[in-house]
């Protein structure tokens, strides 16, 4: 979703901040009444979350990069047996996938089968604090930002000022209003040099647990 509904409100200028998330998933959620709130809460995801956003990212993402993307949980049958699963197998405590974990115990480690959820984390959170911090000003607090057109240019600096004190984590939000910035820049306002202002697209690679300075070409 990008940033909290409140802060979108103040953002956009209006109280309505709620209705677009409730409209999303209230509706899927609403589908399934006589499932338990697990399962009602897994089908909402698998409507709006993984197709609008993880599917679409790693299609996207590996298909820029000439890579055909598979993902086998997602087989049809083996979804829809999952799905008539009850919540029992599924979370256990505070431990989640509990029937996969069970059925892979004898074939795994058990630093894999115990160890914690294990995303694709990027470090923005500190880059937008070192080395992009003259990229963010130039190009969400600059006079001509298109965002200062549509959103309240002093919330803007208040998420801006909030992320580089350290009083918030405003990572998700920052990156956000950047990327609907470069895409006005680019699809509506036309410049075509909006790329040449973000020359890199990762200031730091860690490469043997090691951070070495090595510029990547944007495009």
């Amino acid at each position: 979703m990008g940033m909290p509904a409140a802060l979108r409100a103040q953002l956009l200028g209006r109280q309505d901040g709620e209705t677009a998330v409730d409209d999303a998933f209230g509706s899927c959620f609403e589908a399934v009444p006589k499932k338990d709130v697990l399962n009602r809460m897994l089908y909402a995801d698998m409507k709006v979350w993984l197709p609008d956003d993880l599917l679409l990212k790693a299609d996207k993402m590996t298909m820029a990069n000439g890579l055909e993307l598979r993902v086998p949980f997602l087989d049809h049958k083996l979804v829809e047996y999952a799905a008539a699963l009850p919540a029992n197998l599924k979370l256990k405590g505070t431990t989640g996938k509990y029937l996969l974990r069970e059925a892979m115990k004898n074939v795994l480690p058990k630093r894999i089968i115990n160890r914690s959820k294990k995303g694709f984390p990027v470090p923005t959170e500190s880059w937008l604090r070192s080395d992009l911090k003259d990229f963010v000003h130039d190009t969400l607090l600059a006079s001509d930002a298109a965002c200062r057109g549509y959103m309240d240019s002093r919330v803007i600096e208040r998420i801006v000022s909030e992320h580089e004190q350290g009083t918030e984590n405003r990572r998700q939000e920052i990156w956000t209003l950047l990327v609907f910035e470069l895409w006005h820049r680019l699809f509506i306002d036309r410049q075509a040099n909006t790329h040449s202002r973000f020359p890199y697209s990762a200031p730091f690679l860690r490469r043997g647990g090691r951070a070495t300075k090595k510029m990547v070409p944007f495009l």
